[in-house]
């Protein structure tokens, strides 16, 4: 099984606006590959997401990040 680490952009470009980058949820959620999280990198996504420009309030990022489909 492929295991992959992804940059913290791209991951939150296909959670947020989906479009082609959204296809590596899609692979994700079939299982072509494992998705590699560290803590840092987990909490690094939360901040990025936290960022004035996406206007997301804590609760919206806890269901992005909770109820992305697949497990983290």
């Amino acid at each position: 099984m492929i295991r992959v680490v992804v940059d913290t952009n791209v991951v939150i470009s296909a959670i947020l606006f989906g479009g082609k980058l959204h296809e590596i949820i899609k692979k994700w959620q079939n299982k072509e590959f494992v998705f590699l999280l560290t803590n840092q990198i987990f909490d690094e996504y939360i901040k990025v997401l936290s960022y004035p420009k996406f206007s997301l309030e804590l609760d919206e990022i806890r269901k992005i990040i909770y109820e992305v489909p697949g497990e983290f």
